[in-house]
């Protein structure tokens, strides 16, 4: 009996990018430091004219088994999203902006949901924070 091991991450993780190389950092440490591990980040460079990329290239050479870049040429978030579904290989995918931060057991309780009732689709909420002001979820 031969046992086959798949190794592809159970989720992937799209970041689409288009000058946010202040806020860049914040959001892919959160991803970085989630609880759960099976999972793969996709950078979407979508044309970037600051040092986006520089940031991206800092945390792919650091993490090549978790990171990936994909430039092109910019045209928008719509555009990059869909550049990110031609490299979908796990089973769940979700989408991060580059100006967002995740919760560090953001990714294990969508998967575990998922898994739990074998959802297609897993929805969360979210908290708006302001440099002045913290509000609930829409």
């Amino acid at each position: 009996m031969k046992v086959i091991t798949d190794n592809r991450p159970s989720v992937l993780v799209i970041v689409p990018v288009f000058d946010m190389e202040d806020h860049l950092d914040n959001c892919v440490r959160s991803i970085l430091e989630q609880t759960f591990s099976s999972f793969q980040i996709i950078f979407i460079n979508d044309g970037s004219r600051d040092d986006s990329e520089r940031v991206i290239d800092k945390y792919v050479e650091k993490y090549p088994d978790k990171c990936m870049k994909v430039n092109k040429q910019n045209g928008g978030l719509a555009s990059a999203l869909n550049k990110g579904l031609e490299y979908v290989t796990g089973k769940y995918l979700t989408f991060i902006d580059a100006d967002d931060y995740i919760d560090r057991h953001y990714l294990k309780k969508l998967f575990e949901k998922a898994e739990s009732k074998n959802y297609q689709v897993v929805i969360s909420g979210q908290h708006k924070i302001t440099s002045t002001q913290w509000f609930l979820p829409w």
